[in-house]
């Protein structure tokens, strides 16, 4: 089964979900789901597609705020599964508060692979 392994944001060392705010409302956060072969889940459209609506789902709720899949933007890269994902919060939610949230999420890694 897979496994997740959170990753530190770029130039950082340590573990634990990494998220981080940029301008326009953003929120990124990077998890590396461990054996999970990339190359694989992208060569089935529908597992691809089930997979990406999943982990979408799982960010927007720990992100809570009311956030919905619509509001997270998602890039898949190699290295197991390395999944960034961009949190666009909607007008009247801070960005900063769903930052402090996913920052402090002890369980994010494991909603994802649930």
């Amino acid at each position: 089964p897979a496994s997740p392994a959170a990753l530190p944001p770029p130039g950082a060392g340590g573990g634990g979900a990494s998220s981080s705010t940029s301008g326009g409302g953003k929120v990124r956060s990077r998890i590396r789901l461990q054996n999970m072969e990339h190359d694989r889940l992208h060569e089935d459209p529908r597992i691809l597609g089930d997979f990406t609506r999943s982990v979408k789902q799982a960010i927007a709720k720990e992100a809570g705020h009311g956030l919905t899949a619509e509001h997270v933007e998602l890039k898949l890269s190699a290295g197991s599964v390395i999944v960034e994902s961009t949190i666009t919060a909607p007008s009247g939610v801070c960005h900063h508060s769903v930052h402090s949230r996913l920052d402090k999420s002890e369980t994010l890694s494991r909603t994802v692979l649930s």
